[in-house]
């Protein structure tokens, strides 16, 4: 798979999970490496990251590394899991509250 195909697979694979983030690219001085990564929604943390000495070493991590774009169904699967685990918790939490205060 050529670069171009690649970017245009990534492209598509986020837009399918609604990430409205711009794919990033930066050589990193201090480690001598360039990093490619996407923000999460929020553009707090780096939801995919690759680097690597050359930008085709990057661009081979950032899509085939376990938690890669290139597994992103399986990763958004997990993602989506875990947040609906959280807001169930918080809800019981919530509602354990509101029991132990109308008792």
């Amino acid at each position: 798979m050529s670069i171009d195909e690649k970017l245009k697979y990534i492209s598509k694979k986020l837009k399918e999970h609604n990430f409205q983030n711009d794919i990033q690219v930066r050589y990193n001085d201090s480690i001598k490496m360039f990093e490619i990564y996407v923000l999460d929604n929020e553009q707090e943390d780096d939801f995919f990251y690759g680097k690597g000495n050359t930008f085709e070493e990057a661009m081979e991590d950032f899509m085939y590394k376990p938690d890669g774009v290139y597994y992103i169904d399986e990763v958004m699967h997990e993602y989506y899991e875990e947040e609906r685990r959280e807001l169930a918790y918080k809800n019981k939490v919530y509602w354990d509250k509101q029991l132990y205060r109308n008792a």
